[in-house]
């Protein structure tokens, strides 16, 4: 059974296929591209964030549970600042 929170996830969900055809259909150039002039292209801000939520699952998660929270913010952006340019995203 679908509860009104799952189908509420899901419509929100499905506001992005439009938007993700979209970008298929625009090519590789679109993930280049500064969003607007002077800011970071979309393949930079996805792999930052991708970077961020590894970074939850692989370092934060983990010592909530072992009772500590500490987490170095500015070794995360500049970890995930050098690697928004080598990631790859994988395109058709």
């Amino acid at each position: 059974m679908t509860t009104n929170s799952q189908h509420a996830a899901l419509n929100e969900f499905a506001e992005w296929i439009p938007w993700v055809r979209d970008v298929r259909e625009r090519g590789r150039a679109v993930w280049l591209e500064p969003i607007s002039p002077g800011t970071w292209s979309l393949r930079e801000v996805l792999t930052y964030i991708m970077h961020c939520d590894c970074n939850s699952m692989e370092v934060m998660i983990p010592n909530m549970a072992e009772g500590t929270f500490f987490v170095d913010i500015e070794e995360n952006n500049r970890q995930a600042h050098g690697r928004r340019s080598s990631t790859r995203i994988g395109m058709r």
